[in-house]
């Protein structure tokens, strides 16, 4: 297997498809910088296909955009410690670090790893779009 850390707006569809070319039978690999999966078509072309991406974007039901799911999830954490606080600033950034599923700068703890294949060229070119993609396994660390 070879891991690309790469960006698809820095290069990383042409690594993808010289890796392809050069390794015919070795998995290709890589993070969300390989997203959205229509524009690593268009910049690996057939190369593309079977690349695994690791993302800590999960797939939204409806095909809505994965972005839309996870505002709705952070406008809940946000209101849930609203109402926990006393109304300042402050008090309301403390609720969101006492939350057990925060560190203490307010990022997820170890929060879910979705492991994508690169399946089809088409769908969505949207920023972090996963059209275009099947999920292999959901990772919970």
């Amino acid at each position: 297997m070879v891991f690309t850390s790469g960006l698809l707006d820095n290069g990383a569809g042409a690594v993808a498809r010289a890796l392809r070319h050069a390794l015919p039978a070795t998995m290709i690999a890589g993070s969300e910088g390989l997203l959205p999966v229509a524009r690593l078509f268009d910049l690996a072309g057939r190369a593309a296909s079977g690349v695994l991406i690791a993302t800590s974007i999960q797939p939204a039901a409806g095909g809505a955009h994965p972005y839309t799911v996870l505002a709705a999830r952070a406008t809940g954490v946000t209101l849930a410690a609203i109402a926990r606080s006393d109304g300042t600033r402050e008090s309301v950034a403390r609720a969101i670090r006492a939350d057990p599923r925060f560190d203490d700068r307010g990022n997820l703890r170890r929060g879910p790893v979705t492991i994508l294949r690169a399946d089809r060229p088409g769908g969505s070119r949207t920023n972090m779009s996963l059209a275009g993609g099947r999920v292999v396994a959901i990772v919970r660390p």
